[in-house]
């Protein structure tokens, strides 16, 4: 097996890469990385041409997709051998974030230096713009529920675990956690925290207390004809 940074699984293959170069093992058989027979089940390897290191790969959309910190190599598997690799200009996966890939009701989000991106299959579009110039970095992330628990260190070096319901386009701050890997089983996300095994929503364990929460409106005025009171707060 070559020494792989980034590893997924696509199409009953293995699909890994290293700094520049992207692996896939033969067809059906992960132990075998150097079958070069001429047949549809050979193994892969190709040289990439673009600047930079791999930061982050997943499986997407029936494709393996690895990510670098301005792009992304889309491969398109070919039953009789011939692989296609298509590179798209944008922003990519930050490097330290590759556990931040995380597809959630059939998108894939994860952290770019410009903030936290969904990627649909089109172009990645950034969705962290409340972060405000609040730079963060070493991401990781789980999904569950339609939610999207990303946990991230800003440049004073703490932690902070924040929640994007995918249903709603909201985003929330839910407390300092370091979490260190996320894992989802079943309707559950499990994360670890300094070596403690936690979960999202409790459906085990011992619950957290009650967490303490505010919300701050803008300036209400009372001067405008027929809105002389509190109708409604947007």
């Amino acid at each position: 097996v070559p020494d792989l940074e980034y590893l997924c699984e696509n199409e009953n293959r293995l699909w890994g890469c290293d700094g520049r170069t992207i692996y896939a093992s033969k067809l059906g058989d992960p132990f075998n990385w150097n079958v070069f027979e001429g047949l549809e089940t050979d193994s892969y390897a190709v040289d990439t041409g673009s600047a930079g290191d791999f930061t982050g790969c997943m499986s997407f959309l029936g494709y393996p997709v690895f990510f670098k910190e301005d792009c992304f190599h889309r491969v398109y598997p070919s039953a009789s051998g011939a692989h296609q690799v298509v590179v798209q200009k944008c922003a990519g996966v930050q490097n330290g974030s590759s556990k931040s890939l995380v597809v959630v009701d059939d998108r894939l989000y994860y952290k770019s230096r410009m903030g936290v991106c969904v990627y649909d299959g089109s172009l990645p579009q950034e969705i962290g713009g409340c972060f405000g110039t609040v730079l963060y970095a070493n991401a990781a992330a789980g999904g569950v529920r339609g939610k999207y628990f990303i946990s991230m260190e800003d440049a004073a070096h703490s932690w902070s675990l924040f929640v994007y319901d995918t249903r709603k386009g909201l985003w929330h701050r839910e407390d300092s956690t370091h979490a260190s890997e996320f894992a989802r089983v079943g309707d559950e996300l499990y994360f670890l925290e300094n070596g403690t095994l936690r979960t999202v929503y409790g459906t085990a364990g011992t619950k957290d207390g009650p967490v303490g929460w505010m919300a701050e409106t803008g300036i209400m005025t009372y001067g405008l004809v027929g809105k002389k009171y509190v109708s409604r707060i947007n």
